[in-house]
């Protein structure tokens, strides 16, 4: 098969005296330079395969003389000017053939295989030859090894091209052309990857492993299977590698290849040192498949099938080494701070309990950083009966199942733990803590919620001193089923209980380890985003991020909530480009551990996006079903679609057929009667506002207020209709709320016009600007739903004259952080100080706004 890259880089050799081709058995180096020389017939080749009688000098040079007699006839009397007077190969040599030589057409020498030389002085006379060399003359070396020829020389004088094991490793396309040339038939591509991984592009075990492929109908499952225990493969490597080795050798090799990666220091600790380093040397030379991990060459690995092979070998000729070697380098890995690793190589020598000690040290850590997939997997590995004497192991399954996204296969373990009589106190509150959990991950909310109520009720029997050392304790398993309890009452609605639990949950001692009190504190940021409570919804993500970035874990799946907190606030005053990014960023940690629940709430917040900017495309929805609380969110915006596009009848019915728990869904009942013209059957809506959990919220107050004032604005009462949407106007000043105006249709927005003739509202502005009716409205200042919770607090400060450092220290922030939001509110102000941002501030009443937000954050 024609590789033309290669073909073309061993052109260069042509215009040098010497090119090197090193690399491992069966990596095609004979087959290109057969390829290269028949694609230059017009230069002669003088070919010379190099073997072991070539070792003595005078048989070397008869043999070269006759390689070069054949490429041209006129070598044709060249051997009379050496082999007469018996000359061996060396300097005299070639200086006795460069007059004749120059006086030839172009000649290359190919010297095939030279790693059959090992004659210290016939390989240092080659080295000096090249420099004797004419220009027309050129040294082609093919081996499988580093020679001991002395080309430092040669190197500092002439550049030296050279081609080496990893130029000749096969890509994707190389592959699947050389396994369909062979077998006749075409891979997907899944089984050519597959195959240049486990072979890693070495042309001969490509080559087998397609030969074989005739033979087979499954091939999906052979390149599976394929390794270096494959007959043609162990036959190959065995005749070209295994068997040129000493006893010795083959020994330390079957030592060696137990381990995945090895260097000097680790087979020193082990008792290998001094043999293995000198057995490594002579194979990095000799190209005998050990690959440098990195340019350092401090780490080693063997090949992959050439492993397969030795392990194979190993396990046959030498069965005791293998469990050694790897309890002896786990000991070291794990010493060295690699617990994964030495996990790993414990589970390969069925080390179960030594196994199982690694993990649990790791256990509490990885729960933390939500880093649960190799634990889950280590743990997977163990056998059933390892399993089964093990109450603590099986919680840590149980756990670490769920945190992967099995919310089903986690919550059969966990409740088999907290109902099995036998079960410690201890072990019970752990599972049903963990149960708790689940609620983000797919389990139902009510469920949830009995979980966590009994985790807290069997804590409080029970203290730290029963907790097995390397599960969480008592005070995170608190934090954590507080932090689930007010989560689930969040996803069904009851927004009350989800504040006073997850408040709670925050002054926890558990809350005090940064995780924990990210994901509180971006739970409580979500909690308020929904409800309308844009401020402190701000505050609450800042908070969390803040840490975040303090402590690394900006990243952590625990800041998921944070993220859609800053979109649903965005949304509220009507940025769609900085709701999309939040999205984005909340959803890429939503992933990470494939929360299914907070992925609706994700995608409840992308529809909104949508709705705000109509070019973007919505993303389908997440599988299963949606919580209450987004069910709601999602039907509310089915029926104002309908109800804005000219069909309030189909949206009084599509409302009609839900079980209501937010306003929401309330407002769209009451919005389609009225633009049905039927005030007073919007009016009985609008009563029912009152009852549910959401109406003592912004959101739901603006709600009724809008309802109200257009009730009366229905029915003639103008005064009383201004009135009411003023107070409506009065509480989105005071929480940044803009949407909520858009969402009752024209009407209302008329009606928001009319009413900023008369009185100022900064919401009015935003409102008439979102609404793309007043172009001038935002055109001198940004809405005051454009500043972030923490920025209105700043605001309201601006005046005491404190320094950067004392707001600092009120707010419990950096000096920095403060500096970055004085710089956003100048850029939103339109100024460039202090004075004239008081100024400004002042002028438009955003001084006693802020104040007013002040005042609520204590």
């Amino acid at each position: 098969m024609d590789r033309p890259q290669l073909l073309h880089e061993l052109d260069v050799a042509l215009e040098h005296p010497l090119t090197l081709l090193v690399a491992q058995a069966g990596s095609g180096k004979s087959v290109l330079v057969s390829q290269w020389v028949e694609s230059h017939p017009e230069v002669c080749f003088a070919w010379m395969d190099v073997v072991g009688a070539d070792g003595d000098a005078t048989v070397f040079g008869a043999h070269l003389i006759d390689a070069l007699v054949e490429s041209s006839p006129a070598c044709g009397d060249i051997a009379s000017i050496v082999l007469g007077a018996g000359t061996p190969f060396g300097r005299a040599f070639v200086t006795a053939l460069v007059p004749k030589l120059s006086a030839t057409a172009q000649i290359v020498i190919v010297l095939e295989d030279l790693h059959h030389l090992s004659e210290p002085a016939l390989l240092a006379e080659l080295g000096e030859a090249v420099a004797l060399l004419p220009p027309n003359i050129h040294l082609l070396i093919t081996s499988r090894s580093d020679s001991p020829v002395a080309w430092t020389g040669v190197r500092l004088r002439y550049e030296v091209p050279e081609l080496r094991q990893a130029a000749f490793a096969m890509s994707y396309d190389e592959s699947a052309q050389l396994v369909a040339a062979i077998t006749g038939r075409e891979l997907d591509r899944a089984s050519v990857a597959t195959l240049l991984d486990r072979t890693e592009g070495w042309v001969a075990g490509i080559q087998m492993a397609a030969m074989t492929l005739r033979l087979r109908r499954d091939s999906t499952q052979f390149i599976a299977e394929f390794g270096g225990s494959d007959r043609l493969v162990a036959d190959y490597l065995t005749g070209e590698v295994l068997g040129a080795l000493p006893p010795g050798d083959r020994e330390t090799l079957f030592e060696l290849c137990a381990l995945d990666y090895f260097s000097a220091e680790l087979l020193s600790d082990l008792g290998l040192g001094e043999r293995s380093s000198d057995l490594m040397g002579r194979l990095e030379r000799q190209s005998l498949f050990l690959v440098p991990l990195r340019d350092s060459r401090e780490w080693f690995r063997f090949h992959q099938l050439f492993r397969d092979l030795l392990r194979y070998r190993m396990r046959s000729e030498a069965p005791g080494t293998e469990a050694r070697i790897l309890e002896g380098a786990a000991a070291w890995h794990r010493a060295h701070g690699d617990e994964g690793i030495a996990v790993e190589y414990l589970l390969r020598a069925h080390d179960w309990e030594s196994a199982i000690d690694v993990i649990l040290d790791s256990a509490v850590e990885a729960i933390e950083a939500a880093d649960v997939g190799s634990l889950a997997r280590w743990l997977g590995a163990l056998p059933a009966d390892v399993l089964a004497e093990r109450v603590d192991v099986q919680l840590l399954l149980g756990i670490l199942t769920g945190m992967s996204g099995d919310a089903g296969l986690a919550e059969n373990r966990l409740r088999a733990i907290a109902d099995r009589p036998e079960s410690t106190l201890f072990e019970r509150a752990c599972a049903q803590t963990f149960l708790s959990a689940l609620v983000h991950w797919g389990h139902r909310p009510e469920v949830a919620i009995a979980c966590a109520e009994q985790a807290l009720a069997s804590i409080e029997r029970i203290g730290d001193a029963q907790r097995p050392s390397r599960l969480p304790g008592v005070d995170a398993m608190t934090t954590i089923a507080m932090l689930s309890l007010g989560r689930a009452h969040f996803l069904v609605g009851n927004f009350a209980q989800a504040r006073h639990w997850l408040t709670a949950a925050l002054a926890t001692d558990g809350a005090g380890h940064s995780v924990w009190r990210i994901a509180v504190l971006g739970s409580l940021a979500l909690l308020s985003a929904w409800c309308g409570r844009t401020g402190i919804a701000d505050r609450y993500a800042e908070d969390a991020l803040a840490l975040a970035r303090e402590t690394n874990n900006w990243r952590h799946p625990s800041t998921a909530e944070a993220h859609l907190a800053l979109a649903l606030t965005a949304i509220e005053r009507v940025e769609p480009g900085r709701a999309r990014a939040e999205y984005r960023e909340g959803l890429a940690r939503i992933a990470a551990t494939g929360r299914r629940q907070l992925s609706w709430v994700a995608y409840a917040a992308i529809c909104d996006v949508v709705d705000l900017a109509e070019n973007d495309r919505l993303p389908g929805p997440p599988t299963g079903p949606s919580p209450p609380v987004v069910a709601d969110r999602l039907l509310a915006r089915q029926s104002r679609s309908l109800r804005l596009s000219g069909a309030p009848d189909s949206a009084r019915r599509l409302s009609d057929r839900s079980r209501v728990t937010t306003t929401s869904v309330v407002f769209e009942e009451a919005a389609a009667e009225l633009a049905l013209g039927h005030p007073d059957a919007a009016r009985e809506f609008v009563r029912h506002l009152s009852d549910l959990p959401d109406a003592a919220e912004p959101l739901g107050k603006a709600r009724a207020l809008i309802l109200e004032s257009w009730c009366s604005a229905a029915v003639g009462l103008d005064d009383r209709a201004d009135g009411l949407l003023s107070e409506a106007m009065d509480i989105a000043d005071r929480h940044g709320l803009v949407r909520v105006f858009l969402q009752a249709g024209t009407v209302v927005v008329r009606r928001v016009e009319h009413l900023a003739d008369g009185l100022f509202h900064p919401t009015c502005l935003a409102v008439l600007a979102a609404a793309g009716d007043h172009p001038d409205a935002s055109g001198e200042l940004e809405p005051a739903g454009a500043f972030t919770g923490r920025e209105l607090e700043l605001i309201a400060l601006l005046p005491t004259r404190l320094t950067n450092t004392e707001l600092a220290a009120r707010f419990v922030i950096s000096v920095n952080t403060v500096k970055t939001h004085m710089a956003h509110i100048y850029r939103k102000l339109g100024v460039a100080n202090r004075r004239d941002a008081i100024a400004k501030a002042t002028q438009y009443g955003l001084i006693d706004r802020a104040a007013t937000v002040l005042e609520a954050s204590r």
